[in-house]
């Protein structure tokens, strides 16, 4: 569905001469006269996406383990990266780029 302005303005319109009708919104209410409120209820699916994102949002994105790896490996002077691997990788970077 698309929505427009226009549509927006439209419902806004009947909301408002309704209110103007009734003089204020009417409340739901359930049978033993409590106010009705509501509810939100999310799949399994979406609490799942939650925790991950609360995860992600929690990770720096540092591997700590890898970076001390190489660090000693550089200290060391066994560090050996091929130029291929370095081209390689900033080839795919661009790709990727390009598709995003």
């Amino acid at each position: 569905m698309k929505i427009e302005n226009k549509n927006i303005s439209y419902v806004t319109g009947l909301y408002r001469s309704n209110v103007a009708k009734e003089g204020n919104v009417s409340k739901a209410k359930e049978k033993n006269g409590k106010l009705k409120g509501d509810a939100l209820e999310l799949s399994t699916d979406a609490k799942a996406l939650s925790i991950a994102y609360k995860a992600a949002k929690q990770d720096d994105g540092v591997r700590m383990g890898k970076v001390e790896h190489i660090k000693r490996l550089i200290e060391s002077g066994k560090y050996d990266v091929k130029s291929t691997d370095i081209a390689t990788k900033m080839i795919k970077g661009v790709f990727l780029d390009k598709r995003v």
